[in-house]
């Protein structure tokens, strides 16, 4: 089964703060809602019509964020966007916010293991 999400009913034409006081029409709500409707469908489309402004940092915190919970391929797989008068920066902006998560994403995994010393071979 598919399901629709039109980011412009939901969060208006400009997409601009991370994280709001209230939750509200901020990229972790997006996100929440992506979230929910990945586990409830096979796929999902996400419709960027109409939307003006999508600031780096809300895109990073709708979208980059997604790869904590599903893998890249999973992603390709289950989400589709929908373009159409979308202003041209908006693709390019979860582009990169995708590919800057991921590199993220890595970097705290590379992290994580070179932590696991024991003292006796930092002492050896």
């Amino acid at each position: 089964m598919s399901q629709k999400i039109v980011v412009k009913e939901l969060m208006g034409e400009r997409c601009s703060q991370r994280l709001s006081p209230n939750g509200f029409r901020d990229g972790r709500f997006l996100r929440d809602v992506i979230l929910y409707e990945l586990q409830r469908n096979d796929s999902l489309e996400v419709d960027l019509n109409g939307i003006v402004v999508m600031t780096p940092s809300f895109a990073d915190e709708a979208f980059g964020k997604l790869l904590y919970d599903y893998s890249s391929d999973q992603l390709t797989k289950q989400l589709k966007f929908i373009i159409g008068t979308a202003e041209p920066h908006i693709v390019n902006r979860i582009n990169s916010a995708v590919s800057n998560r991921s590199a993220i994403i890595e970097a705290e995994k590379q992290k994580k293991q070179g932590n696991h010393f024991s003292k006796e071979s930092v002492t050896s």
